[in-house]
């Protein structure tokens, strides 16, 4: 709620959902503003997950990467995190410092619903002071691929019960609030 931006309020709702913590919400929901009710929408239920940090850094990680292995789907969902106040910061990740192949990834942008396309080698982008990117990274296998789904910050795990790819298709289930 205010005076959280709505990008800061993603963050926190980021910190939380990522790391599979137990969480709570004490906002009066019939008080809150549509946006600000799907961004919890997005975190609830907390799952069992625990994301992997491979970046040294003293304090406030700025990379957080999860690794998914779900009805066959592996993809990482990762968040690229800026605790500065006043300015913006170039994180660029490196598909092989996550521990992909360099070869084209699918990238999904979770909190702006955006296919970003498949890019090598990397990603570089600029995050706004006290806010976070969060983006499901698939490798492209050559076929039709599920890249992301936007109803749970896992991309997939909470919601995809079923899924099965044909030659030119893919037929699943899922559940939905």
């Amino acid at each position: 709620r205010p005076p959280l931006t709505l990008e800061q309020a993603r963050a926190w709702a980021t910190l939380q959902g990522m790391t599979g913590q137990a969480l709570m919400a004490s906002d009066r929901m019939m008080d809150l503003p549509s946006e600000r009710v799907e961004i919890l929408k997005k975190v609830f239920p907390a799952l069992d997950i625990k994301p992997m940090d491979l970046f040294p850094s003293k304090r406030n990680k700025r990379i957080w990467d999860l690794k998914i292995n779900h009805l066959n789907r592996n993809y990482d969902v990762v968040a690229l995190f800026n605790f500065k106040e006043r300015e913006s910061e170039f994180i660029y990740l490196s598909w092989i410092e996550i521990g992909l192949e360099d070869e084209p990834i699918h990238i999904f942008d979770f909190w702006e619903g955006e296919y970003l396309g498949a890019w090598e080698g990397g990603l570089s982008i600029e995050i706004p002071p006290t806010s976070v990117k969060v983006f499901a990274l698939l490798p492209d296998n050559g076929k039709v691929q599920l890249i992301a789904t936007n109803r749970h910050i896992t991309q997939g795990v909470e919601e995809i019960l079923s899924l099965t790819t044909k030659e030119n298709s893919i037929e699943g289930k899922s559940k939905v609030i």
